[in-house]
């Protein structure tokens, strides 16, 4: 497979004076990862960025297959992370792509990843950025090119990240699996947790807030499961009580509960808060059954 540099050029929501672009360079095969792996130029970032793809056996271009974006919870601009553990070799370890048939995509962010569009900075866009890693995958690869085949899997922030996507852009992002999230922050906790060099402002943080979005969801969302929700750690009843006194999952599973939103909830994974530590796979297989069926009543 051959790629040449590609620029794309989207609607930005959040500064339409500077159309966001995207270079690619042609993909190189890591024999050690087995992946493919481009780097990226994007004026959504403050610098080149790295972006490995995982095909499963059966890939070829006359089946479209779905995609798991594997999201990451540091920033790590040109190679694959490593304080939280590399969620891409964990998929591959447990051999996940091949038994689900899907791609699975991980890409790089060069300051700390919150899924937000900065406030000011035109360099910080990682949800636009991310949109423009959908579509260059896409342009790339045989895809459903549909939300139904966009997934997206993460923990902490990027589990935060991840829920938060689906419920902004439910036409677009299919849906989403997250362990121990901190789902249950709200606009006053913007302070924390280097979300200001994400966000830059409390009023972008909140209206990205899961809390802030369920009730706003329309009737179509609540016709099928496009969440899922699995265990705790860092964000439990402690030392998170600060944010959420019950846990941030068993919280937000109620919130989801009491504003009528179907979902999938599994609260016993209570392994150590890093990629290799025993979730991926209970929540990789929960998420690929995802979206649901369609369940509203003939």
């Amino acid at each position: 497979m051959r790629l040449a540099l590609l620029t794309l050029l989207l609607t930005s929501t959040a500064l339409a004076a500077d159309p966001p672009t995207l270079k690619a360079s042609p993909p190189t095969f890591d024999k050690d990862r087995g992946t493919h792996r481009l780097t990226l130029t994007s004026n959504c970032q403050k610098g080149d960025t790295t972006l490995e793809v995982l095909l499963p056996k059966t890939y070829d271009k006359a089946k479209p297959h779905r995609v798991v974006y594997v999201l990451p919870v540091e920033a790590a601009p040109l190679g694959p992370p490593k304080r939280w553990g590399d969620g891409l070799m964990e998929v591959k370890k447990h051999d996940l792509h091949n038994t689900h048939d899907v791609l699975c995509v991980a890409p790089t962010f060069d300051t700390i990843p919150w899924y937000i569009d900065h406030a000011t900075d035109s360099h910080i866009r990682q949800a636009t950025y991310l949109r423009q890693v959908v579509t260059l995958i896409e342009q790339t690869y045989k895809t459903p090119g549909t939300r139904e085949g966009r997934l997206l899997l993460g923990f902490s922030k990027s589990g935060w990240g991840a829920v938060s996507l689906v419920l902004r852009d439910p036409d677009f992002y299919g849906a989403a699996a997250a362990w121990d999230a901190p789902l249950m922050l709200r606009d006053e906790d913007w302070q924390n947790f280097e979300i200001p060099k994400a966000a830059g402002t409390r009023e972008v943080f909140g209206a990205a807030a899961p809390p802030n979005l369920v009730p706003r969801m329309p009737a179509e969302f609540k016709n099928r499961k496009r969440l899922a929700l699995l265990g705790e750690k860092n964000f439990g009843p402690a030392p998170a009580a600060k944010y959420a006194p019950d846990g941030h999952t068993l919280t937000f599973h109620k919130w989801l509960d009491r504003h009528g939103i179907p979902h999938l909830y599994r609260n016993d994974l209570k392994v150590d808060h890093h990629w290799e530590s025993g979730w991926v796979k209970p929540a990789f297989d929960l998420l690929v059954q995802l979206p649901g069926k369609d369940e509203r009543l003939d």
